[in-house]
């Protein structure tokens, strides 16, 4: 069976691709930086031609996307969304349609459900959607035309909606988030009780290929995670204890956190640090009779070793 898998060079793709090849599957990696053994392309945002790219593959794995701006409020930052993340998607979606490609698996997020959740009240597969900004409307929006491209020409369709990523080669806040325990500074975080969902990447590549090989899956939306979530505090705790690091955690106003982050523009940081992000994966653990093979304090020991070796 042959996987082609669009983003092969980003974060996700690259541990796909080596998950997938070790278990037994021909991948056929998608990407615009040129390597050896990768199909080429220039950008998402201008090809409209995907014959050459998806002929003769089975499964599409979507994991490209643009996920962030530096210019969040522009007009071409929003035009950029819609072409990477939905027409780019819709082009990709309908010529595989007509190759008669077996699934088309779309890597969405978690916040097409919204950007917080309340206590004892997680995420769950038939939460009410709520996105609250480009990134997650841009992702919604190609949620609905792939469901629409899959009752018109019969594409089997799978969505899987996932929070952060964490595992070696993470960059963004989880990485500077080592970087500051490895500091060893005393950090203000004593009193957040708050609960944020994870999923270690070993977890999702793990869950994505059940996504390919379980014919129930088909024309199905999942939201998974790690089996439980963790509090900041928590989460802080764990990468002190793998980094073997002294932990100093002090108590600071909460409200004087969420104060310094709008004054600094931090806002958006601020908030994923002390707000509550959670989600319930047991219907989808139950539906495909699996569970994550690695746990969090696994998939936070084998980021840290790979911190280790490369800061």
């Amino acid at each position: 069976m042959l996987i082609a898998v669009t983003g092969s060079n980003g974060f996700i793709g690259r541990h796909l691709c080596s998950y997938l090849n070790k278990v037994g599957y021909d991948v056929r990696p998608i990407q615009r930086v040129k390597e050896k053994n990768v199909f080429q392309i220039n950008d998402l945002e201008n090809n409209n031609n995907w014959v050459r790219a998806l002929k003769g593959v089975d499964v599409v794995v979507h994991c490209a996307s643009k996920v962030h701006s530096f210019e969040k409020n522009s007009k071409k930052s929003k035009l950029s969304y819609e072409l990477i993340n939905v027409l780019a998607t819709e082009k990709m979606a309908k010529e595989a349609a007509k190759l008669k490609i077996k699934k088309f698996i779309f890597l969405s997020t978690i916040k097409v459900y919204g950007e917080k959740t309340s206590f004892g009240k997680p995420i769950k597969n038939d939460s009410i959607f709520n996105p609250m900004d480009t990134y997650s409307a841009s992702k919604f929006k190609a949620e609905e035309i792939l469901r629409n491209i899959s009752e018109k020409y019969g594409l089997k369709i799978i969505i899987v909606r996932i929070p952060l990523v964490y595992g070696p080669f993470v960059r963004a806040n989880f990485l500077s988030l080592i970087k500051l325990v490895d500091l060893q500074i005393p950090l203000p975080f004593k009193s957040i009780e708050n609960k944020r969902s994870m999923i270690f990447i070993g977890n999702l590549v793990d869950f994505i290929s059940q996504c390919i090989s379980k014919k129930a899956a088909e024309n199905r939306s999942f939201v998974v995670a790690d089996s439980f979530p963790l509090s900041t505090k928590e989460l802080i705790f764990l990468i002190s204890k793998s980094l073997k690091k002294k932990l100093v955690l002090f108590k600071f106003p909460i409200g004087i956190l969420r104060f310094l982050g709008l004054v600094t523009k931090n806002q958006s940081k601020v908030d994923r640090i002390i707000s509550n992000l959670e989600v319930d994966p047991k219907f989808t653990f139950k539906f495909f009779n699996w569970h994550p093979p690695y746990t969090t304090k696994e998939g936070i020991d084998l980021t840290v070793s790979w911190f280790k070796k490369n800061f």
